[in-house]
C-alpha cells in the first residue's frame, strides 16, 4: 500500500494501525535481509524511565545459527 493511501486509511480506520504497522515492519524486515530474530527487547520506560518506546537487540537467523554475534543490531521503535 502507497504512503498516501496509508493515510486515508488511517485516517479512516485508525483501529488498522497495529495490523497495518505490523504488515509495514514485515516487509521492512524481508527487505533489509531478513528475517530478524528479537534476541532481547525492553521498554524505554524500564531503562530510562522515559517515554513509551521499545529497544531492541536483534539479529538475521541465519547469523544466530552461525554464532556471528557481532552482526546483532540495536533497533528503537517510539
Amino acid at each position: 500500500m502507497r504512503n498516501e493511501a496509508l493515510v486515508v486509511t488511517l485516517r479512516d480506520t485508525p483501529e488498522r494501525f497495529d495490523e497495518l504497522y505490523a504488515e509495514g515492519l514485515e516487509k521492512a524486515w524481508w527487505k533489509e535481509g531478513g528475517p530478524w530474530l528479537n534476541l532481547l527487547e525492553f521498554g524505554e520506560s524500564e531503562l530510562f524511565d522515559t517515554g513509551d518506546g521499545e529497544v531492541s537487540w536483534i539479529i538475521r537467523r541465519e547469523d544466530l545459527l552461525a554464532q556471528r554475534f557481532d552482526r546483532v543490531m540495536q533497533s528503537y521503535y517510539c
